[in-house]
């Protein structure tokens, strides 16, 4: 079962490189080829940032506020996700077909923490998203 979770968490970090890895706020990190395992950094320019850690404990998406606002203070928001990659691509009652399509769905993720954890969010940008 551990070849199966290494596999699974080797094609999700190849569908972050694919999709993912000219983004600019966008940082992916491999620290080891040895190591079944690879995080995932987002910063906003605003100050909030996102890091997911995916490995064959599970995945984990840590989001804080930032410091660009220091008078509003810093917030951290940690999700232990559903996701058990030594069944498949699954995201809780969600079925992923693909690690592609998983991967798309935690960077949506990431970036919905990142704008809720915004101190003084764009007015704009914040109505774009929710229509």
């Amino acid at each position: 079962m551990a070849r199966t979770s290494d596999e699974r968490i080797r094609r999700l970090f190849a569908a972050f490189q694919r999709h993912h890895s000219g983004a600019g706020d966008i940082e992916i990190q491999w620290p080891d080829e040895h190591i079944a395992g690879f995080s995932v950094r987002m910063v906003s320019p605003r100050g909030p940032s996102s890091v997911l850690r995916v490995s064959s404990d599970g995945v984990v998406v840590t989001t804080r506020s930032g410091g660009l606002h220091g008078d509003a203070g810093e917030s951290e928001i940690v999700d232990t996700l559903g996701i058990d990659l030594s069944q498949d691509f699954s995201w809780d009652n969600v079925r992923s077909e693909s690690a592609d399509e998983l991967a798309q769905l935690l960077v949506k993720h990431m970036r919905r923490r990142m704008r809720e954890s915004d101190p003084e969010p764009n007015t704009k940008e914040r109505q774009a998203v929710q229509h």
